[in-house]
């Protein structure tokens, strides 16, 4: 049988487990984001609250790239809950790194494919030395909104890590080959190597690609994380977009580990927090309301 399969995209090692840092968009690498500044706060030293429960999730989980809606408001609670989402969200950014960093084949050209065709790519196809196979099945060559791939990862190796598992990707939207939206999502899929054991994506990716730019964010269920996250060493940089309070606040870390670094929490109207962890228990945050309002400071104990 003779086929013509072109990938746009191949798949690309898990870039935001490694030291390098993340993946961008699916073929750019952007520096972690500066650690923020704010001006001084007012000082403020209130009695350390018990911690807030986390913040209800409600409606779809956004992408990080969504215009923030919810109203911080300047009390010991918000602090509290703030403080919260954002230990929250480091404990979950390992998993994320993984789910965030790993590139799938965007797009295909199947004009030459028949109907029906079920096909294995050696994974040595993708790098020098690679191991391991991926097994696929399109099932036609008409692809449309709704249109479903299932790509099946066999012990793939390549670039120091190794793929398990399947993933699903339902276009969103087709126009071209080089202009499409997608969803994939993973069914136990493993990724591990380069020392940093094994992480499991089970969340969802979506990907746009337009004039040969393509821009993906990934969602465990809880979070919307950009492509541009890394995680290190037990530090993550970059940021999430989550459902917080009456509506979803964007959320920026910058060198956030155990014991230290900041977190920047954005919500609407040009309110922000910014939460930094002075210890593993202990965070300092401070907290503006509006645009060109004075800021907060309150001490918050988890």
């Amino acid at each position: 049988m003779n086929t013509s399969l072109k990938f746009l995209f191949t798949a690309a090692a898990a870039a935001g487990l490694a030291a390098c840092g993340g993946g961008g968009s699916s073929s750019i690498t952007t520096a972690p984001a500066p650690a923020a500044t704010t001006p001084a706060p007012a000082a403020v030293t209130p009695t350390p609250a018990a911690p807030a429960p986390a913040p209800a999730v409600a409606g779809p989980v956004p992408s990080p790239t969504t215009t923030p809606t919810a109203t911080l408001a300047s009390t010991q609670t918000e602090a509290s809950g703030l403080a919260s989402e954002a230990k929250a969200g480091f404990a979950a950014a390992a998993s994320a790194s993984a789910g965030a960093g790993f590139k799938g084949p965007l797009g295909i050209e199947l004009s030459a494919l028949p109907s029906g065709i079920a096909a294995t790519i050696s994974c040595s196809s993708l790098a020098a030395g690679g191991t391991g196979s991926i097994s696929y099945d399109f099932p036609s060559t008409v692809p449309a909104a709704g249109y479903t791939l299932t790509y099946t990862y066999n012990a793939c190796s390549f670039s120091g890590y190794t793929y398990n598992g399947t993933f699903k990707l339902v276009y969103d939207r087709y126009v071209s080959p080089t202009d499409f939206t997608y969803t994939a999502e993973y069914l136990n899929f493993t990724v591990a190597g380069n020392g940093v054991g094994s992480q499991t994506i089970s969340g969802k990716q979506t990907c746009s690609l337009s004039a040969g730019s393509a821009s993906c964010y990934y969602n465990d269920g809880s979070r919307g994380w950009s492509s541009t996250m890394t995680y290190s060493g037990g530090v993550v940089n970059g940021s999430y977009a989550v459902n917080y309070g009456n509506g979803s606040v964007q959320v920026t870390y910058a060198n956030f580990g155990a014991t230290s670094g900041t977190a920047t929490m954005t919500g609407s109207n040009g309110s922000k927090a910014v939460i930094t962890r002075t210890s593993a228990t202990s965070f300092t945050v401070s907290i503006t309301t509006a645009t060109g309002g004075a800021a907060t400071s309150y001490t918050v104990t988890l």
